[in-house]
């Protein structure tokens, strides 16, 4: 991300393509299930988490380039609160997919929320 901007990209541009970037990467999250080994299986988990961390601080930093750094406060919590709530409401649900389902049907479901988060985000910006 950093090169494109030195590059002369526009931050905000430089961001979301950074963020779809991150969503495309993990769609591999569904594949988790399939690894033939739990050392293979925690590491994709691992490269999983990375990049979720990532797109997060992207879009952390979001507010501060749509707003500027003495009003992004707000901005950043209400990501927060908004992720509080989202995990509050989420989890138990989650939690019956994996009694019912099975692992598998949350890791392949929840691979797609990234970039259809990064869809939203890039619709709700034009």
């Amino acid at each position: 991300m950093y090169r494109w901007i030195r590059g002369g990209m526009e931050v905000l541009k430089a961001r979301l393509r950074f963020c779809g970037f991150s969503a495309i990467i993990l769609l591999g999250t569904a594949l988790v299930p399939l690894a033939p080994t739990t050392g293979i299986a925690a590491a994709a988990i691992s490269l999983s988490f990375f990049w979720s961390v990532a797109l997060s601080g992207a879009i952390y930093a979001l507010p501060i380039d749509l707003f500027g750094a003495g009003r992004a406060g707000f901005g950043v919590a209400a990501l927060t609160c908004a992720y509080g709530f989202m995990q509050a409401f989420l989890s138990p649900a989650i939690g019956g997919v994996v009694d019912r389902f099975g692992f598998s049907a949350v890791c392949i479901a929840l691979s797609f929320t990234p970039l259809i988060g990064v869809a939203i985000l890039r619709l709700s910006l034009r």
